[in-house]
């Protein structure tokens, strides 16, 4: 395989005008990043929200919650805490879910929780219900977080091959 110039872009089916090589395969009509654009793109809003929802959003509020329920640091402090024991608590069987239902079942379902619970977030009366809103974040990251974007990731390729 070599990179050669060639003057048709309709010959090659490449936008470079490249005949062969690494260019060639990743923007040509029939190229992977082609045909799954749309999705990629979706996956990446999804965990966007995701990553942002449960991993950067909360330590910023952190500070605001303390004086919301005038509170320390260490009655704050188990919130992120919550998030991160039930997401290991239930990462096999979100692996399973996962499994069963197939990635873009599972990445919908999981942003979806999320944008839920995100909505509930501001109505929490106390620390309590914010432990269950960060217990919910943390059993709908293992539906859309980064194992079910790897695996839907992945498999356009294993299909290809």
């Amino acid at each position: 395989l070599s990179l050669s110039q060639d003057d048709s872009s309709q010959r090659t089916g490449c936008c470079c005008g490249l005949k062969w090589g690494a260019a060639s395969l990743l923007c040509g009509p029939s190229s992977e990043l082609s045909i799954h654009w749309k999705q990629l793109v979706a996956i990446w809003l999804a965990f966007f929200v995701t990553a942002g929802t449960t991993y950067h959003a909360p330590p910023v509020m952190l500070p605001a919650l303390m004086k919301e329920f005038d509170t320390d640091r260490y009655g704050i402090s188990w919130l992120p805490a919550v998030f991160q024991l039930v997401k290991g608590i239930f990462t096999v069987p979100g692996g399973y879910a996962v499994n069963s239902f197939g990635c873009s079942t599972c990445i919908r379902a999981g942003t979806l929780i999320i944008v839920v619970a995100s909505a509930l977030y501001p109505f929490a009366p106390s620390l309590w219900w914010l432990a269950v809103i960060h217990g919910i974040y943390g059993c709908a990251y293992n539906l859309s977080g980064i194992a079910a974007v790897i695996i839907f990731s992945t498999s356009w390729f294993e299909r290809q091959r």
